[in-house]
């Protein structure tokens, strides 16, 4: 069997590689940890101890596991992408502002520090993507996970609705977090039960790795698809609702129809229709019901409302920044929480509301129009270019099977950022370290060599 040689991917000439094929043990901790937050969601992630939790420890050890395996420069230029020149600039940019912060705010500059470094996980998986043995094993391995996590995430749905409680409630109390094992903040679970029932739905995306428990699965998913619609989430919805739109402009795109972007057609016009009969017939029961009524609490006359406390807060960010270093922004380590009239004094609390729940004004309060401006070029191009790829459906992309992953990359990735645009998941590994690696292995997918040496 041909094997990698440091400082070079796979060869695609190669001979295919078998089956039963094993992950090296760093790549099995991160898809241990990948499962852990998909399927349980933000609880797991205090695992380990304080401050050095299982998050840090994923990154740690895959990413010495890929310089060790290639090298560092071709671990890092991943083929010398502009989409990964970005994103070392981001990073880059990231590391000389946290260090100018470190001496005032310790630990706290660490902290916040993450939206930036992150990142490095989009190495990671690009080079787990762009793996001709790893590659599918991690991509059957994270199926499996939202199969787990789609009966778990829609249990504790259905427990929350009827009782008031969930299983999210249930396990051990982790003591130097004060929260339960199985906690979640419930957007990320919505925003999984949503993927995980685009993906039980769609044989082409699981391609055979559910086995007998497919067809149940599927009964399951159209009931989880159900409940995401009815979902308290703003985020969520708003994230999912975006990724449904890019995937029905995929229906128009040349080449053989895209299924996910069919089906998805089909379910958004039945939406559609369900959301225009229950608002003209029902009115305010049916905002009520689907949780729809909170996007329309953004007003003066509401200060209560969670949107308007965002806005407030968005516009003195702005403001603070523009005044006081519009090029680099405020720094890390300082809770933003002072910056918001509705949280005096919260920056006191044990665990205080740090972040403005919109990870683009966080980058942009911490890094300035210059973050903010690597970010949106990071967003156009990660984002952005997969979309073209898969549009053209030319290379690696012009396989079926491959197409269809892709899109379903896409749907997580808007999906992500448009639930990280309302909240803080995406800031912190729930949900950040998700984007940055799907990010990393979609693009990793999408090399030509993937499907040299799978179709071999």
């Amino acid at each position: 069997m041909t094997t990698a040689t440091a400082g070079a991917w796979p060869s695609s000439t190669a001979a295919p590689v078998r089956a039963d094929s094993r992950l090296p043990w760093p790549v099995w901790i991160l898809c241990a940890f990948l499962f852990l937050v998909t399927v349980f969601g933000k609880g797991p992630t205090y695992l380990g101890i304080p401050p050095l939790f299982i998050g840090e420890i994923a990154l740690a050890v895959s990413v010495i596991w890929m310089v060790d395996r290639y090298g560092l420069q071709r671990a890092l230029l991943a083929d010398q992408s502009l989409l990964a020149c970005l994103i070392v600039a981001f990073m880059t940019l990231g590391a000389v502002l946290t260090a100018r912060c470190l001496g005032e705010n310790g630990i706290d500059a660490v902290r916040d520090a993450a939206i930036w470094y992150y990142g490095a996980f989009f190495f990671v998986g690009h080079a787990i993507g762009s793996d001709v043995r790893i590659g599918p094993l991690v991509w059957r391995s994270l199926a499996i996970a939202w199969g787990f996590a789609l009966v778990w995430g829609t249990v504790d749905q259905l427990m929350q609705m009827t009782l008031g409680w969930g299983v999210a409630t249930l396990g051990p109390v982790l003591p130097w977090r004060g929260e339960p094992l199985f906690f979640n903040s419930n957007y990320e679970e919505v925003q999984q039960i949503g993927l995980a029932g685009l993906l039980v739905l769609h044989p082409r995306l699981h391609q055979g790795n559910l086995g007998k428990w497919r067809k149940p699965l599927a009964a399951v998913g159209v009931l989880a698809l159900g409940l995401v619609a009815i979902a308290h989430g703003r985020g969520v919805k708003v994230g999912l609702a975006l990724a449904a739109g890019m995937l029905a402009i995929l229906h128009f795109a040349p080449g053989r129809p895209l299924q996910i972007s069919r089906r998805t057609v089909a379910v958004f016009l039945i939406l559609a229709i369900v959301v225009a009969g229950g608002v003209t017939l029902f009115s305010d029961d049916f905002l009520q019901a689907t949780k729809l009524d909170r996007f329309v609490d953004a007003n003066p006359s509401a200060p209560s409302g969670t949107a308007y406390w965002r806005v407030v807060w968005w516009r003195v960010l702005w403001q603070e920044v523009n005044s006081r270093n519009p090029l680099f922004g405020l720094g890390f380590g300082q809770s933003l929480s002072i910056y918001n009239p509705y949280l005096q004094g919260d920056e006191l609390n044990a665990w205080p509301v740090r972040s403005p729940h919109n990870f683009n004004i966080t980058v942009f309060s911490r890094m300035g129009f210059v973050g903010l401006a690597a970010w949106l070029s990071v967003l156009a191009v990660g984002v952005g270019g997969l979309f073209l790829k898969v549009w053209r459906g030319r290379g690696a992309v012009a396989n079926a099977l491959r197409r269809e992953e892709l899109a379903f990359w896409i749907v997580l990735l808007v999906a992500t950022w448009g639930n990280g645009s309302f909240g803080v998941l995406m800031e912190g590994p729930v949900l950040g370290i998700w984007f940055w690696f799907a990010l990393g292995f979609a693009h990793g997918r999408s090399k030509p060599m993937q499907m040299k040496w799978e179709m071999a």
